[in-house]
């Protein structure tokens, strides 16, 4: 009964409260059970792959599909071939570079996600697949016929020095579905001014019938097939049986490690991110709703001490007043996590979130029972717990203790204005009526200004590694050159020449392994003057000096100051090491940009000796410029008129691209923490002047202006709000700087920081929040009958 009627009294706050917890704790469950699942989609993911055995590479003669089906053990022979061409337009102009593939695509991997439209079966030559970066670049889509230009099979030497004026003949195609595989999720970003597919990401699926009954007629780069082969020994024994298909005179057809990559690790790294944001996301907003909750039940319980005499007059036991708080808060319970299951339940089609939900096989409504059973049962006992704890009554102090000065008494003695002592007074000091919340409100306000400072760290952090090149490793305004080919001696000569050349160093790309690992080398001249970077130790320079990116330091289990074994690839066909193997010593991790298949954390840097040393080219393939007029897009774009050779502006990491893509999670975050610090501070405020109504009601008594009045619950606000950002923005820079830190390395980047400027926005702001939940409350006290307040008294 005593419960049923405190609550009658205050049922207009159980609703907003009750909303208040069923929406954020919605949120939080839905977090952690986003976490959960995006924890397994790459698993889920690649266990729907398809596993290759071997790659045959077919020289002039063959062999063919047919006959390579027809070998023992052989269970599939996909077809995979790369196929120059550009977009044209109508009128022969080239619009883009675009990568073709000749693909079978009733052969195609389960990975393969069709977003539109429908394969094309072998009655439809001319229909084609294109991925989301085409129709990003071209504007085409389902539906859309697209003219392919290719190179004419005497362009071989043009394309060789990087020369891409494709004169071969044109095809018109027509798009029937737009596809998804690994690579167009996880990839680097290569940026250039140029209109070539090389480096692009852009790409173009056409059957392998249309290549095989047409590869005469273009410059064609060759083909190959993946195998599937039954048994341990398959895989020599159809390396022998292909050698003895060989006709007399003929070259042998290339057999090597399956040449489809799943990209699983460039997809894991991204993964993780979104799954550790969306955890640490969910407990943190369920901290957060669990302390907002704990302050409320609390400053609630108060309104209500007032019966606590009367009930303890008619024997009423401690133990029986936090049942009666228990009851009362029972609808807040009940409603609560129910709207909380119901919340989370609604939101689940929006998660996995970023790169996990492109990868996610089976999307859309998705029921997490363990975690919602959890998280209904969080909810339950966060508010039936405190309030049964704050409804005991508080055992009285013995004795009268001496009690340090109150900030009140402070500021009366360091001259500040009777308002400000006033409402420091009302805030935290015992007067005629009970204590106010003030304490609790503004520790509450601290922890979550913590949090929205945190994360405007982390986010600030993610976008200045995002926009500025240098940060992810790109020191140079533009690369000129192409890593598949040499560089003609020609333009090297004319780029050393060049008046609007500040800096340049000649470079070329390769592959080795590192102890055994595969890993991507950028093989430097140190004598240049526009040098890569290293986030620790030095570069290397000597023909027995190496550095590795972080990623593959932790692979081997080195660091800097170790010895590493490194073998070069012998030729451009063969991926890993197969040259002599060399002893080298680590002298720095390497922020290196990653111009092949690789993470940037599997990127080192070696020099031209240390190439030498290993058997491997040092023929240059680019140089790394720095311009006299820097980024411009003047000063690029006349560099790209100028030279025929393939140029690059950026290249971004693919982990980097994926922190970026998933920077909205912490915003959500940023905007929830700052939802509750709102809530927190006008419902901290609202109770305060509640509770003080007496005190001012006698101030007003004692001949107080209603203004005046105005003016101490403004001075209220301001110190809330002081409190709030004094204790909540250095702990947020703190640990937000301490998580940047951990993330950075993590991704193997340099862990500097810029704060974004808008961040100091959330001091302003917080006083400007605490100003207006003074201003409601004071228009309230302003037009209270002072005579009706006095009553009790």
């Amino acid at each position: 009964m005593v419960a049923r009627a405190q609550g009658r009294r205050r049922w207009r706050a159980v609703v907003a409260l009750t909303l208040f917890v069923g929406l954020v704790g919605g949120l939080a469950i839905a977090l952690v059970a986003g976490a959960r699942r995006s924890s397994t989609v790459v698993d889920r993911y690649f266990a729907t792959a398809r596993v290759y055995t071997m790659s045959i590479v077919p020289q002039q003669w063959g062999p063919t599909r047919e006959q390579l089906l027809d070998l023992p053990g052989v269970t599939r022979a996909d077809p995979g071939a790369y196929v120059a061409t550009s977009v044209v337009d109508g009128h022969g102009k080239i619009l883009g570079g675009t990568n073709g593939q000749a693909l079978d695509f009733a052969a195609v991997d389960p990975t393969f996600r069709v977003v539109e439209g429908a394969l094309p079966d072998a009655s439809d030559p001319t229909g084609v697949v294109v991925n989301p970066s085409f129709v990003h670049q071209f504007g085409l889509s389902v539906g859309d016929t697209v003219r392919l230009g290719t190179f004419g099979v005497d362009q071989a030497d043009q394309v060789s020095v990087g020369v891409y004026e494709p004169d071969g003949p044109v095809y018109t195609m027509h798009i029937r579905a737009v596809g998804r595989t690994p690579d167009d999720i996880a990839v680097n970003d290569a940026r250039s001014p140029g209109s070539s597919g090389y480096g692009n990401n852009t790409t173009v699926g056409i059957q392998d019938a249309f290549y095989q009954a047409h590869r005469s007629e273009f410059l064609d780069f060759g083909g190959v097939y993946n195998l599937a082969v039954r048994g341990q020994g398959g895989r020599r024994q159809v390396a022998d049986a292909v050698a003895a298909l060989t006709p007399a005179g003929e070259d042998p057809a290339v057999v090597l490690p399956p040449q489809t990559t799943q990209r699983s690790a460039s997809l894991q790294t991204p993964v993780k991110v979104e799954t550790a944001a969306l955890g640490l996301l969910g407990l943190g907003v369920g901290l957060a709703v669990a302390i907002a909750l704990a302050l409320v039940l609390r400053s609630e319980q108060r309104l209500h001490d007032d019966d606590t005499p009367a009930v303890r007059a008619l024997g009423g036991t401690a133990h029986q007043l936090g049942l009666v708080a228990t009851v009362r808060a029972l609808p807040l319970a009940v409603g609560g996590a129910l709207l909380a299951g119901l919340t989370a339940m609604a939101l689940s089609p929006r998660f996995p979130i970023g790169i996990g939900r492109q990868i996610e096989l089976d999307p859309g409504f998705h029921v997490d029972g363990l975690v919602v059973g959890i998280g209904v049962a969080v909810v339950v006992l966060a508010t039936l717990g405190p309030a049964y704890v704050f409804g005991r009554p508080r055992r009285a102090r013995a004795g009268a203790p001496r009690r340090p000065r109150s900030l009140a008494g402070r500021l009366s003695a360091l001259g500040a204005p009777t308002d400000a002592t006033i409402a420091a007074h009302l805030a935290f000091d015992r007067g005629s009526s009970r204590r106010t919340p003030s304490r609790g409100a503004i520790a509450g306000g601290a922890v979550l200004i913590a949090i929205v400072t945190a994360i405007g760290v982390y986010v600030s952090g993610v976008d200045h590694l995002y926009t500025s090149p240098a940060a992810h490793g790109w020191e140079w305004d533009v690369a000129i050159g192409n890593t598949n080919f040499p560089m003609s001696p020609d333009t090297a000569a004319r780029v050393g020449a060049d008046h609007r050349v500040a800096a340049a160093t000649a470079a070329e790309y390769g592959s080795a392994t590192v102890d055994g690992e595969y890993a991507e080398f950028l093989v430097y001249d140190p004598r240049g003057s526009a040098p890569p970077q290293v986030i620790e130790g030095r570069l290397p320079v000597k023909a027995d000096e190496v550095a590795l990116g972080g990623e593959t330091l932790r692979k081997v289990g080195a660091h800097v100051g170790s010895t590493v074994e490194v073998a070069f690839a012998s030729s451009d066909q063969e991926q890993g090491g197969t040259g002599p193997k060399r002893r080298l010593r680590v002298v720095g991790r390497a922020l290196a940009p990653a111009f092949g298949d690789a993470e940037v954390g599997d990127v080192g840097l070696l020099s031209f000796a240390g190439a030498r040393r290993l058997g491997a080219p040092t023929d240059p393939q680019i140089e790394m410029v720095r311009l006299h007029t820097g980024s411009a897009a003047a000063g690029v774009a006349a560099i790209d008129r100028d030279y025929t050779e393939e140029i690059a502006t950026d290249i971004v990491p693919a982990r980097v691209l994926a922190l970026h893509r998933v920077r909205g999670v912490p915003l959500v975050g940023l905007v929830a923490a700052a939802t509750m610090a709102l809530f927190v501070l006008a419902y901290a405020l609202a109770l305060s002047v509640r509770l003080r109504n007496r005190d001012l009601a006698i101030l007003r008594a004692l001949g107080l202006p209603v203004r005046r009045v105005r003016r101490v619950l403004t001075w209220l606000g301001v110190i809330f709000a002081t409190g709030v950002v004094v204790i909540g923005v250095p702990v947020g820079l703190l640990l937000g700087g301490v998580v940047w830190r951990q993330v950075a390395h993590s991704i193997d980047m340099a862990t500097t920081l810029d704060v974004s400027p808008y961040l100091w926005l959330v001091v302003p702001l917080t006083f400007a929040l605490a100003l207006v939940a003074a201003w409601v409350p004071g228009r309230r006290v302003a037009r209270q009958d002072v005579s009706a307040l006095l009553q009790p008294e």
